[in-house]
């Protein structure tokens, strides 16, 4: 199963979250152990749920089959590096902007991880998806799974320190069509 978390704000200099978030993940070493992988996430969504009453678009969503989940977070991660090697063709400075924060995590058939992600899904009143109480929720819950049923996590925040994010024009794209208004 493949759990997904996207969340964009529009770009704002006065963000201060974003530098620690950028630190934060750039600091981690590469692997980690299920607790080590655990502390990390319980701070990256601690800054996250925090920033999230600016946050205007996002996304979450899980995908139950194996081999289609396997094949959805090698598009989400192969996808978001091609985007992040094309910014500089649309970057504008003076243009709106959006920085966004991308959670993948692949997590193993039948697990506890697996069963967490299914139980708070069902917790969220139709309707209610793209509250913000839902993503703080789902954000509140991620560091808190058993991370020995996890089988890869990709964290990806954009912009880096030199970039200047997702032009707002580009939301209009096809690989933008998941993004929800957040609401509440």
């Amino acid at each position: 199963m493949l759990f997904a978390i996207q969340v964009f704000w529009p770009r704002d200099p006065a963000m201060a979250w974003l530098p620690l978030v950028r630190e934060l993940v750039g600091n981690a070493p590469g692997r980690h152990s299920p607790e080590a992988m655990a502390a990390l996430l319980r701070d990256l969504c601690g800054l996250l749920v925090a920033a999230l009453p600016d946050a205007q678009l996002g996304l979450w969503e899980y995908v139950e089959d194996p081999e289609q989940a396997s094949e959805d977070y090698q598009s989400w991660c192969e996808g978001t590096v091609i985007d992040v090697d094309e910014e500089s063709e649309h970057a504008d400075p003076e243009e709106d902007a959006y920085a966004f924060v991308t959670l993948l995590l692949l997590l193993e058939d039948g697990g506890e991880a697996q069963a967490r992600i299914w139980s708070a899904s069902e917790q969220i009143p139709d309707g209610e998806e793209a509250n913000r109480r839902a993503y703080e929720r789902w954000l509140d819950l991620i560091p808190n799974l058993n991370f020995r049923t996890v089988e890869s996590t990709a964290i990806f925040v954009r912009p880096g320190a030199e970039g200047l994010g997702v032009m707002a024009p580009m939301l209009a794209e096809e690989h933008y069509h998941h993004l929800v208004p957040l609401i509440g």
